[in-house]
C-alpha cells in the first residue's frame, strides 16, 4: 500500500510537471501568435498602402494616355492645351522680337539723321 501511494506521489509530481510546462507553452505560443498577427496586420496596411497607389497611378497613366489632366502641375491643363499654350506663347515671343528689332532700326536711323544735323 505504501509503495502504491509513493507511485500515486509520484504520478502526481509528474503530471504537475506536464501541466506547468503545458501552461509555459501555451503562454510562449500565445505570445508567437500576437507577434504574428501584428506581422500580418502590418503586412495588410502595407497592401492597402500599395493597392491605393497602384489605383492612383493606374488612374493618372489613364488620364495622361487618353490627353486629360493629370492629377500634378500645369495647373490641370491636358496635354494638347499645354502645346497650344507653348505654340501660342512662342508666337508671341517671335512678333515681340521683331517688333524689337525694328524699333531697334527706327531708332538707329534716327540717330543718324540726328548726327547729320548737329
Amino acid at each position: 500500500k505504501k509503495e502504491l501511494t509513493k507511485n500515486a506521489e509520484n504520478d502526481l509530481e509528474a503530471a504537475k510537471k506536464v501541466v506547468d510546462e503545458t501552461k509555459q507553452a501555451l503562454v510562449q505560443k500565445e505570445n508567437e501568435s500576437g507577434a504574428e498577427s501584428n506581422s500580418i496586420e502590418a503586412r495588410l496596411n502595407a497592401k492597402k498602402e500599395a493597392e491605393n497607389e497602384l489605383e492612383r497611378l493606374t488612374s493618372d497613366f489613364q488620364s495622361m494616355s487618353a490627353g486629360l489632366a493629370c492629377s500634378q502641375g500645369d495647373e490641370g491643363m491636358t496635354l494638347p492645351d499645354q502645346i497650344a499654350q507653348a505654340h501660342s506663347d512662342s508666337k508671341t515671343a517671335e512678333a515681340k522680337v521683331k517688333q524689337a528689332t525694328m524699333k531697334m532700326k527706327h531708332l538707329t536711323k534716327e540717330l543718324g539723321v540726328s548726327i547729320w544735323f548737329i
